[in-house]
């Protein structure tokens, strides 16, 4: 037995080869391509779904294999979680979070330069007496500040 909606189909592509070929005039067209995509549609409406068809034919659905299930999704959370503190414990500050500060490599040179502390206090001590000279100098400040505060000295 043919299938109905694939003859309806090729009857539609004919039909649009005849107009275009000039064989059916632009009212007849019309009108039989109407007849034809309604008579299409109702086809497609009876004709039941790949997944109602299967069920009645006592398989399972498709996309049944495609679900995941709580096991799996489970597993992923845990391997998302595993790795992301992983990669923080190696890239990341971990001692933020236990509250330790970062010690300074050997040498009295901070990871951000390669200052030593001798040099650092120099500069800091230089900064305070240029800014005792020149005390509308904004940035200065700032600076000063943020040096006291690296070096622990807040009440300076």
């Amino acid at each position: 037995m043919t299938d109905p909606i694939a003859a309806l189909r090729g009857q539609l592509q004919q039909l649009e080869a005849r107009h275009r070929s000039g064989a059916v005039e632009a009212q007849a067209y019309e009108a039989e391509r109407g007849r034809l995509e309604r008579a299409l549609l109702d086809h497609v409406l009876q004709a039941p779904s790949p997944p109602a068809a299967a069920a009645v034919a006592g398989a399972a659905p498709p996309d049944a294999a495609a679900r995941p299930t709580w096991r799996m999704v489970s597993l992923l959370s845990l391997a998302v979680l595993l790795v992301a503190s992983l990669g923080y414990s190696i890239t990341g500050s971990p001692g933020l979070i236990t509250g330790q500060v970062p010690v300074a490599p050997a040498g009295g040179a901070s990871p951000h330069n390669d200052m030593g502390s001798e040099q650092f206090l120099a500069a800091v001590e230089a900064l305070a007496e240029k800014l005792k000279m020149q005390p509308d100098d904004v940035d200065g400040w700032s600076m000063l500040a943020r040096s006291y505060v690296q070096m622990g000295r807040f009440d300076d």
